[in-house]
């Protein structure tokens, strides 16, 4: 329809039909059939059947050493040696008996054959008694003695560097100790020294019917006795 205002004219527009898209409305998709879950069974193993895993049972201690030397007497580190070699359940009974005693009651000793703790230490291969004993023996001069001191029959500690295996580690112990301590394996301090014999006086001897008084060399010539015996009375005559 044309609609007129002085010269121009317009028409009316007109008014289009809005064509509204509907909205694409999402398919809701069926869901899966659901699947049927087996259940699982547990099984537990009886009692008195065995496991295929075998536990392995733990090693046996290793037998005690055997010891060439008299049991200790009449020292105070006797029942020291009866612990020996250490064990894991011993280790802190040792230390408190140990440090019970004063250090230098750890250098006598013992009444039977004059053997020390440390030679003990080297027969039973006991690394850790023997650590502890040269820690606790910390004046001067005392590790020294710990190794070098005899007993009867002229053996000390530093001699078992010659008879027992280097690779033990008590034997490393006492090589180290040795070297700090200015003890060399190749001296005499290190090697057995045979005691020598003292000789018995000859009153000794006497008293015991080993020796013989010596004859008079006068009496197998009675001849020279008599004329002996007659100046004698002569001098005295003339006297």
């Amino acid at each position: 329809m044309m609609e007129c205002f002085g010269i121009s004219c317009f028409e009316e527009p007109q008014e289009e039909e809005e064509l509204v898209a509907a909205p694409n409305e999402p398919k809701k998709k069926s869901p899966p059939p659901k699947k049927l879950r087996k259940k699982r069974s547990v099984k537990f193993a009886a009692p008195s059947e065995k496991s295929s895993k075998k536990l392995i049972p733990a090693p046996p201690p290793s037998p005690r050493p055997v010891c060439s030397l008299p049991a200790p007497t009449d020292v105070v580190w006797g029942p020291l040696v009866d612990m020996m070699p250490l064990t894991p359940d011993k280790e802190l009974a040792f230390f408190e008996l140990l440090h019970s005693h004063p250090s230098q009651k750890l250098l006598e000793p013992s009444s039977t054959d004059g053997s020390t703790v440390m030679m003990f230490a080297a027969e039973y291969h006991a690394h850790l008694a023997g650590k502890m004993i040269f820690v606790h023996c910390q004046r001067y001069g005392q590790r020294y003695e710990l190794l070098t001191l005899r007993n009867n029959a002229g053996k000390n500690a530093a001699c078992y560097v010659h008879e027992l295996d280097p690779e033990l580690p008590v034997m490393k112990l006492f090589e180290e100790e040795m070297r700090k301590n200015g003890v060399d394996r190749d001296s005499e301090h290190a090697r057995i020294l045979v005691p020598k014999k003292k000789k018995k006086s000859l009153g000794v001897k006497r008293a015991m019917g080993l020796k013989k008084d010596k004859p008079d060399p006068r009496a197998g010539r009675p001849g020279l006795v008599a004329q002996q015996s007659v100046r004698f009375q002569n001098m005295n005559v003339r006297s």
